[in-house]
């Protein structure tokens, strides 16, 4: 309090709402003192003396984002130690639990789970017991899914598997506002690599949202391509890019799994492509599209259904495979084009089949 009183500027700002009880008009100040503040003493000072006034009198899940902010940007500055700051975490979520109410104890958990992360202490525990919590929440503040998935994303991308790093990170960009995306090209780096190299076949979210954005122009603007390149199905392209890169050492790891991605992905792309009235395909089409040799298209074909990608009857006389369904997957601008395309031509046929009929029946039309 003594900061307040004799402070300057924000600092006087802060007193003075204090004094009128203006909670709200003081809660937004203190949000931008917080964000603006570069002395870490000054913060804890607001932590220590100044918050505990009036956090009862507030939003209580504004009260969590604003000591978790002020706690997390003294531990950046080097100015407190994580495990005090996770102490002081877990000792508010124990002892108010009861007034801050499930959003806020759910907020200052993940301030504290990703301050552990950033340590090396375990947080599994800690994210399982979240889950259904998170679950649960309807008409919730968008800042408790963001500071959920922001944890689930950095534990996953430290210990795996990739495509559950994938799916975190694309909850995460669907809470996250522009300006709480620290690195972009770091995050859109992280999600292209586990979306070639982990067990995801549907990849098309990260290719509709802005964050392949950050890539272009950069020395990585080759990995968004290869992604893209993947999405479609595009061998030439793909193996092209991969020529003419060094490639990122998860990918060479996985090389032979991402060239097998890519062959089961021209394969659905394929089928998307074909009218469903002419899905019966000879072994020869596949492996022009997937760039195989024929005699390993029976294998891609088995092994596309065992993942369920496909499903249909492989007829090994006639060297054809008979598909009755392919799985769906959000598709990107090319794609969508060429569903539009078909659906023009479906309107024609029907357009024409209208016509013949209204002809050639007269008395019924």
């Amino acid at each position: 309090m003594e900061l307040v009183r004799s402070g300057k500027g924000s600092y006087a700002s802060l007193g003075e709402l204090y004094d009128k009880k203006l909670w709200h008009e003081l809660t937004l100040k203190m949000e931008t003192v917080v964000r603006t503040e570069d002395d870490a003493v000054a913060l804890l000072a607001l932590a220590d003396d100044f918050l505990p006034k009036f956090e009862a009198k507030i939003n209580q899940l504004a009260y969590a984002q604003i000591l978790s902010a002020i706690l997390s940007s003294c531990v950046e500055k080097k100015a407190l130690a994580a495990e005090t700051a996770i102490e002081r975490l877990d000792q508010t979520v124990d002892q108010k639990k009861g007034r801050l109410g499930r959003e806020a104890s759910l907020f200052l958990s993940m301030e504290a789970a990703c301050l552990r992360l950033d340590i090396g202490q375990p947080v599994k525990d800690q994210l399982d017991a979240a889950k259904p919590i998170i679950d649960s929440l309807t008409n919730s503040n968008t800042a408790v899914f963001y500071k959920y998935y922001s944890a689930c994303a950095e534990y996953y991308k430290k210990f795996g598997p990739p495509e559950e790093f994938y799916r975190a990170a694309l909850s995460y960009l669907s809470y996250a506002s522009e300006d709480q995306i620290k690195d972009p090209v770091t995050l859109a780096t992280d999600m292209s690599l586990a979306a070639l190299a982990g067990d995801l076949y549907n990849f098309g979210e990260i290719l509709t949202t802005p964050i392949l954005a950050a890539l272009e122009r950069t020395d990585l603007e080759w990995l968004g391509d290869l992604l893209k390149a993947c999405g479609r199905g595009d061998v030439d392209h793909f193996r092209t890019i991969l020529m003419d890169h060094d490639l990122p050492p998860v990918l060479v790891a996985r090389l032979d799994f991402v060239k097998e991605k890519i062959a089961l992905l021209a394969l659905m792309n394929l089928l998307f492509e074909t009218p469903s009235r002419s899905r019966a395909l000879d072994f020869d089409a596949i492996s022009r599209r997937t760039r195989l040799d024929i005699d390993k298209v029976e294998w891609l074909v088995m092994r596309a259904m065992a993942l369920n990608l496909v499903r249909g009857q492989i007829d090994e006389v006639k060297q054809s495979v008979h598909f009755s369904w392919v799985a769906p997957r959000v598709l990107d601008d090319h794609q969508i084009a060429h569903l539009v395309t078909q659906l023009d031509t479906l309107n024609d046929k029907a357009k024409t089949a209208f016509d013949i009929l209204s002809d050639q029946t007269v008395d019924l039309i």
